[in-house]
């Protein structure tokens, strides 16, 4: 996916170096393209039916038109007076009052009908200018951390988790001992409720938070690799499935995995979604670098096709995983994914996935939005 701006020229040619340091050029076709105003840079209208170009030469002007006879005219008894060019004088205008409107003043104490109030000014003139605001602390965030025992980490997911208006929280790769298990809690998570899989691997894998004002959430299966729930929200119509998974980076570890999926899809037939760390890909072209083995295995491909699953709408980044090398050193994977079946698709017309930018961070955290 390849993002431009709306007002610059658009790129009919797009060239790059390939992993293999080749020149390649691709030619760019647009389904459709936007109807760009030259003087006002606007969208839906072009220069020649641009208001504000007609707005240059001023207003149009008015002109007068003298009565040709003034002879018989009378109102209410009085004659009509006219000046010597013409033109009508007003004896006795009427005065026109506006009228008054009596504005009763609601008070709501609670301020729950506001969906603003505890928005910032940048999100208010957002909502100003037309944005629609999504329903508040109802998104879904799953991030694979690499490791959560930092303190530096505990801030940076604190403040994605505020800042987007997450409801619902997984973490992956957290890595974190059980006699550590209340600090993390109180850093991150302090009235939230809370589950991870550490009883099924040393360590654990995979945390599971969630905002009880926000999401109901019933834990139905948890293994070593994957956490699987009911979820509803008094904000969504549907309650749906949603599965964090963790893959081992082992090809026999992830085995386990899919035929956990496997037998999960056995037993749904309502919306269903899931997203985490694979530790695999599905497309040769998902991942680049010299070093890299860009064999994707069929398993994964086998397992979501049994299951019924594929990628939802998404945007952002593409490659989800990168070692944090230069040059030739550097690999880039597509290893974190969102897929959902058919029936989420119908149910959540309007839901998309975005792969955030990773920032110091290796993995792109997963955000879901409903709109």
């Amino acid at each position: 996916m390849v993002e431009v701006s709306i007002t610059q020229a658009f790129p009919h040619v797009i060239s790059f170096i390939n992993e293999l340091d080749q020149d390649i050029e691709i030619t760019v076709n647009y389904e459709w393209l936007p109807i760009l105003c030259e003087h006002c840079k606007g969208m839906g209208h072009k220069a020649s039916i641009c208001k504000k170009k007609r707005s240059i030469t001023g207003p149009a002007q008015q002109t007068w038109v003298p009565k040709t006879s003034v002879d018989g005219m009378w109102a209410k008894g009085k004659k009509q007076v006219v000046a010597a060019d013409g033109f009508q004088k007003v004896v006795k205008g009427k005065k026109v009052q506006a009228s008054v409107r009596n504005i009763s003043e609601v008070n709501n104490s609670f301020g729950m009908l506001d969906s603003r109030f505890d928005m910032d000014q940048e999100q208010r003139q957002n909502i100003d200018e037309g944005e629609i605001p999504l329903s508040l602390m109802d998104r879904i965030l799953c991030w694979n951390v690499r490791g959560i025992n930092n303190h530096q980490k505990h801030a940076e997911i604190k403040k994605l988790i505020n800042s987007k208006k997450i409801g619902l929280v997984s973490l992956l790769e957290t890595k974190v001992k059980n006699k550590n298990i209340g600090v993390i809690y109180n850093r991150i998570y302090s009235g939230w409720c809370f589950m991870n899989n550490n009883p099924w691997v040393d360590k654990g894998r995979i945390m599971v938070a969630w905002n009880p004002c926000m999401y109901i959430i019933d834990i139905r299966v948890c293994t070593s690799q994957l956490i699987h729930c009911m979820a509803q929200s008094p904000h969504l119509n549907e309650r749906f499935y949603i599965t964090f998974v963790y893959g081992f980076n082992d090809e026999v570890g992830r085995e386990m995995l899919w035929q956990e999926l496997t037998r999960l899809a056995s037993n749904i037939d309502e919306a269903w979604m899931i997203l985490g760390d694979f530790n695999e890909i599905l497309h040769s072209n998902e991942r680049v670098g010299k070093k890299a083995n860009k064999k994707p295995y069929e398993s994964l491909r086998d397992c979501l096709l049994h299951c019924q699953m594929d990628d939802p709408k998404y945007s952002r980044c593409f490659y989800t995983w990168n070692n944090k090398q230069q040059a030739k050193d550097k690999v880039c994977s597509k290893i974190d994914r969102a897929v959902v079946n058919l029936k989420w698709t119908y149910a959540f017309l309007n839901s998309e996935v975005v792969f955030l930018p990773e920032g110091a961070f290796d993995h792109s955290p997963i955000l879901v939005s409903f709109y």
